[in-house]
Formats: C-alpha cells, structure tokens, sequence
C-alpha cells in the first residue's frame, strides 16, 4: 500500500523533469526566475532558502495551500500573467513574511473572504487587469498591513461600504479602468490612512457629498475620464477631504463651475478641468481653493474672461487657457493672480491685445498667445508685465512691428514672432527690450533688412530669418547686435551681403545662408567663413567661373563649408563641387556685360607693376558698358588686354577709391574701408566684396 503513492510521487517528479519545469528556472540561494517555462504549477524542488520567486507567464490556473509549503522564507512573489481563475482558503498561509504579491493579469472574477489568510504583512497587492465583478466583505481583513492596491482593468460596477474593511493602513487605491458608475456612502471609513485615490475611466456620473466620507487625509484623488456633469457635483462633495493636494477632473463633461463645486478644497494646490465642456466660470468659483497654484482650463468653451471669474487665486502660478474660444479679456481679469508666472492663452480667437488686458501680473514670467488672429498689440499692453521672459506671438496676423508695441518687457529674454506676415519692423521697436537673447522671425515677409532694425539688442544670441523673402541686406544691419552667436538666413532670396555685414559679429558661431540666391563668393569670404564654428551655404546657385579663383585658393579641405558648394554654372562644371575644381578651369567667358568698366576714372595707359597703396573705398554709382572677352587664370586672349592669375585677382577683389565695377553683371560694392593689397599687375583694381550681387 505504502509503495504506490511513493511511486506515484516517483513518476510525477520524472514528468516534471522531463518538462524541465524546476531544472529551466534560475536560481540562486535567495531567488529564482521561473518566467515563461509552460509550468503548470508551482516547482517543488527550488531551494527552500529563496526570498523572491518569479512565476510569471506560466499557465498556472490553480493555487493551493501546499503549492508555497516549501517556500516560508519568500517575501516577494510574482505569480502574474498566468491564467489563475482559483486561489483555494489559505492558498498563502505559510507565507507570513511576504510583502508584495503581484497577481496582475490573470482570470480571477470574485475576490473571496479567505483567499489571503496568511498574508498579514504583505504590503503591495496587486490584483489589476483579471476579471474581478466582485469583492465579499471581509476579503481583506488579513491583510492589514496592506500599504498599496491595485485593482485596476477589473469589470467592478459598484463599491459598497464593506468592501474594504481591514485595509486601515492603505496609502494608494488604484480603482482605475472598472465599470464603477456609483460609490456607497461609507465605503472608504475603513481606509482612513489613504492619501492617493485612481478611480479615473470609470462611468460615474454623479458625485454626492456622501461619497467620499472617511478621507480626512486623501492628498490626490483622480476622477478624469467619466461622464461628471456640472450638475451632478453635489455641493459639499469635497468636505470630507480637507487635506486634498491635487483633484484630477479633466475630460468629463462640466459646463459650468458653480461657486459651491469646490468648496471644502482649502489646501488644494492642482486641479485639472482641462477637456470638458466649461463655457462659465461663477464669480467666486475658487474662493474656496485659496492655496492653488496650477489651474488647468484648457480644451473648453470659454469664449469671454471676466474680472470676477479668478477672485480667490493669490497664489496662483500656472494658468492654461489654451484651446479656447476666447475673444476678449476683460480688464483687471487677471488681479485676482498676483503671483502668476505662466499664462497660456494659445490657441484661442484674440485679434488686439490692449493696453488694460494684463493687468496685475507683475510676476508673470512666460505669456503664450500663439495661435491666435492677433493683427494689432496697442501701446502699453506689456507695461504691467516687467518680469516676462518668453513671450510667445507665433502664427498670428501681425503685419508690421511697431515700436511702442514691446514696452515694458526689460527683462525679456526670448520672443518668437514666426509665422506671422510681418513686413516691416520700425526703427526702434526693440528698443525696450534690451536683455532679448533669442528673437524668432522665420516665415514672415520681410524683404529687406535695414540697419535700423534690430537697435536696441546689444545682448541678442540668436536671431532666426529665415523662410522670409530677404533679397536685400543693408550695411550695418548687425552692428547693434555684437553678442549674436547664431544668425539663421537661410531659405531667402539674398543674392548680396555687404563685405563688412559680419564684421562686428566676434562672437559668431553658426551662420545658415543656405537656399539662397546667392552664386559667387570672393577670397576675403573663405577668411570669414573660416572663423565661424558652424556654416551652412548649400542649395544656393553657385557659379564656378573666375569670379570663384581667389576663393578656391584658399580652400584646404579643412572646412566642412568647403564641401557645400556645388557649381551650377557653367554648364562644363554642373554638379561638380568647386573644391574638385582645378583654378584653371575657373573661366570667364564672353561677351560679358560690364566687364571691368570704370565709371569715375578714366582708362589707364599703362600697367601697373607695383603695389598701389592703401585707398579708402566708399560706395559708388554703378553703370555697366558692353565689354567682349575671355578670362582665363592660364589664357590670353587680347594682346591689349592681357590679364595674368594675380591680375585677374587684383581686378575682382582689389579696392579703388571712388570706382565701381560691372563684372559679368556681377555687382562688387563695398563700405568704406582700408584694404591692403597684394602685388598684382591689372588695368583697374576692383572693390572687395562679399558675396557677389547677381543682376
């Protein structure tokens, strides 16, 4: 008789071998990995020593009070992603010392009075994502230790009073993502200690002032994502959590704020509204929420700010108006918020900021009006903002900046107007904003750069221009902008830049002309270029003729800009980079209009041989006169033209005072300026230039 049990056991310990059910896990004297091996239950021959043992992914259905006989030293157990649809009474018993039982993802429907005899000092219990309809009083009275519980992704309907009764200790409930459409009064009096409470995608509907009894120290409590009415928040809902830090009520479906919603919320600091269906607020809503600091209203209905609806907000910091359909601001809308630092107002239906609309925020720090129809911001509209350091106007309808429009923003650091249709920017606008570090113009329709423009910005770091229509940069547009690091042109028309433009810019260190018109660049550009970190010249119609020898000289391969230049003409070097190019296939061919033809001088009879001295060049008239030839830095090609490689240098990048030159309708021009040349023979030394004006 005694034999056949032994032998039973015997065979059943062979099938377990052959599965490789103990012998597949990882073990050490205190823990064992048994994750996706196919058990069927739990191993019986791990080492009994083991603290922590992993079960997971196996298809373990049952559990039963031997399966963990063996295992009375485990504190941590993960028994998850199985398909548990039985724990038998007392299935832990032997498991005093465990802390944290994860049963997450299996098929549990109804959680049974008995199931964690045993587990009197688990503190994490994790019951989310099974089939749980219901929970029979008493179930957790063994588990009074229970610090966090989670029962979320379960199909419960309903909380009764005796649900949770044992759980004295509880800190986190997490009810999230159930059926839950109605809570009993009473049912959190047996969790006095919980201070985060998730019943957020639910389908409660109404909130009673019976609720919530018993939460004297609940601290977050998450409602987002049910079907909440205005009408249906009982006044006095919220008494009974006096100490409640953050109340989560986003994307349910309030219309209103009534005054007597919130009260009870005396230290409640976050409260998230954003996504419902709020078109008012009532005078004396947030009496009641004195100590709010984060204010969410985003994704609603309001259409009008009036100067009662923030009364009671001092301590307000963050407020989220975006994704409105505000049109106005009444005046002293924002008294009530003296301690406001960020205002998000993008995203609504403003078209005129005026002078009265910010009142009271004299510690705001960022202000976002993106998005809006803004076509026009009055004198004094920033004047009660002194602290504003970002200030957000992108994809707008300004047309033209004026100058009174930035006053009172001394200490504005960073401002972005991209986006707008912005043509003109007067003399003096940024005058009153001179700690600006960043200034964002990209995609408007400016088509000139002035040189009064950007007065006033001594300290700028980075200016962005590019995707406008700039064809045309004026001498000095940069001089009130020494500390500029990072100057954005790209996607423009410029086809010339004033060879002294960058002169001033010693702290450059990322210059973007790309997607541009421009086709030729002199020598004293490859010196330029050469001293700034970053460049980026691709995508602009480079023409590889002589006009390009004294640059090609100077490129060693050392300089990624080096490598961006593509010849687009002529059409001998198309798609070839100049840096492949030899100088003497850099030619220019005929008949070429304006050809070295001087305005002022009149022509020379002889050659120069020596080295002229040092001229001071000013801007000159510029005409041009028919000339036929062919230059090559090899070839000649009229005896009483004869131009050799430095003469042909000297002729497109050497200075004459008061003479100006026509070369292949090239425009060479230049600011007054000292310049020193080399040796060279030529019949008229040219301006310097850079880059080259293509006409």
């Amino acid at each position: 008789m005694d034999k056949k049990p032994a032998g039973l056991l015997m065979f059943l310990l062979v099938i377990l071998k052959v599965l490789g059910t103990a012998e597949a896990c990882s073990c050490t004297a205190s823990y064992c990995n048994c994750q996706r091996q196919g058990l069927t239950s739990v191993p019986q021959d791990l080492p009994t020593t083991i603290t922590s043992l992993n079960l997971g992914s196996n298809r373990i259905t049952t559990l039963s009070q031997s399966d963990f006989s063996r295992y009375r030293s485990l504190e941590i157990l993960h028994i998850d992603y199985n398909g548990i649809s039985t724990i038998n009474s007392q299935a832990f018993y032997h498991l005093s010392n465990l802390t944290s039982l994860d049963l997450y993802g299996n098929r549990l429907t109804i959680l049974k009075a008995g199931m964690f005899t045993g587990l009197g000092n688990v503190q994490s219990l994790s019951l989310s994502n099974n089939n749980i309809t219901d929970i029979q009083a008493g179930t957790f009275n063994p588990t009074q230790q229970v610090r966090y519980l989670y029962l979320y992704g379960n199909k419960l309907t309903t909380l009764r009073s005796d649900m949770f009764t044992g759980l004295g200790n509880l800190w986190t409930l997490g009810l999230y993502k159930n059926n839950i459409s109605d809570i009993q009064a009473g049912t959190f009096n047996s969790t006095p200690q919980l201070t985060s409470l998730e019943l957020s995608n639910n389908k409660l509907t109404t909130l009673r002032s019976d609720m919530f009894t018993g939460l004297g120290n609940l601290e977050r409590l998450s409602l987002e994502n049910n079907d909440i009415s205005t009408s249906d928040i009982q006044a006095g809902t919220f008494n009974p959590t006096p100490q409640l830090e953050n109340l989560l009520l986003h994307h349910n479906k309030l219309t209103v704020l009534r005054t007597d919603m919130f009260t009870g919320l005396g230290n409640v600091q976050q409260l998230w509204l954003q996504n419902n269906d709020i078109t008012d607020i009532q005078a004396g809503t947030f009496d009641h929420t004195p100590q709010l600091k984060n204010l969410a209203l985003h994704n609603n209905k309001l259409i009008t700010l009036r100067s009662d609806m923030l009364s009671g907000l001092g301590n307000l910091e963050n407020l989220y108006l975006n994704n409105n359909d505000i049109t106005d601001i009444q005046a002293g809308t924002f008294d009530h918020t003296p301690q406001l630092k960020n205002l998000a107002l993008y995203n609504n239906k403003l078209i005129t900021l005026r002078s009265g609309m910010f009142t009271g925020l004299v510690n705001l720090q960022e202000l976002s009006l993106s998005y809006n129809e803004i076509s026009d911001i009055q004198a004094g509209t920033f004047n009660p903002t002194p602290q504003l350091r970002r200030l957000e106007l992108y994809n707008n309808k300004l047309t033209t900046l004026r100058f009174d429009m930035f006053t009172g923003l001394g200490n504005l650091g960073g401002l972005s107007l991209r986006n707008n249709e912005i043509s003109d920017i007067q003399d003096g606008t940024f005058n009153s904003i001179p700690q600006l570090r960043r200034l964002y113009l990209s995609n408007n329709k400016l088509t000139s750069l002035r040189s009064d423009m950007f007065t006033g910005l001594g300290n700028l770091q980075e200016l962005q221009v590019q995707y406008n229509d700039i064809t045309d940069i004026q001498a000095g547009t940069f001089n009130s902008t020494p500390q500029l690091r990072s100057l954005y042109l790209y996607n423009n028309h410029i086809q010339t830049i004033p060879s002294n433009l960058l002169a001033n810019l010693l702290q450059l260190r990322d210059l973007s002309l790309s997607g541009n018109n421009i086709t030729t660049l002199p020598s004293v550009a490859h010196d330029i270029l050469s001293s700034i970190s970053t460049v980026i010249i691709d995508n602009n119609p480079w023409q590889c003729d002589c006009r390009m020898v004294g640059f090609r000289l100077k490129m060693t391969g050392s300089y990624p800009f080096e490598n961006q230049i593509t010849c687009s003409q002529p059409d001998s070097l198309h798609g070839l980079e100049l840096k492949d190019v030899s100088p003497e296939d850099l030619i220019c061919e005929g008949p070429t209009t304006g050809l070295m033809s001087p305005v002022t001088s009149p022509p020379p009879t002889t050659v120069a041989t020596n080295s002229p001295e040092p001229s001071t060049v000013h801007n000159s008239s510029i005409t041009s006169s028919p000339v036929s030839g062919v230059f090559s830095p090899s070839k000649q090609t009229d005896p009483a033209l004869t131009l050799s490689l430095p003469a042909l240098l000297g002729a497109v990048f050497g200075s004459v005072a008061g003479t100006a030159l026509i070369i292949s309708g090239i425009i060479f021009y230049n600011q007054t300026e000292q310049v020193e040349e080399e040796q060279y023979s030529s019949l008229m030394p040219a301006p310097k230039c850079f880059p080259l004006y293509k006409h």
